[in-house]
């Protein structure tokens, strides 16, 4: 389901768009949950990385934010 959103936001949206990022994450937290931590891996660093782009160097409370929740899973 969050793969079929994902595409849609992309393709409404565009692939750095905040809303994106946030079905990026929670894709991340999918794959964790099921075990397939290098898909997660790859999930959350792409939200990072598009965080980083979208919201410039003035975004510590966000980065925060995902930082915790990789390190919880």
């Amino acid at each position: 389901m969050y793969e079929r959103a994902l595409r849609g936001y992309e393709e409404a949206l565009g692939p750095k768009h905040t809303s994106t990022l946030n079905t990026v994450n929670n894709l991340g937290a999918l794959y964790a949950d099921q075990g397939k931590l290098t898909e997660a891996e790859k999930m959350y660093e792409r939200a990072l990385r598009g965080y980083k782009d979208a919201l410039g160097c003035t975004w510590p409370r966000k980065r925060q934010e995902y930082i915790g929740q990789r390190s919880t899973q």
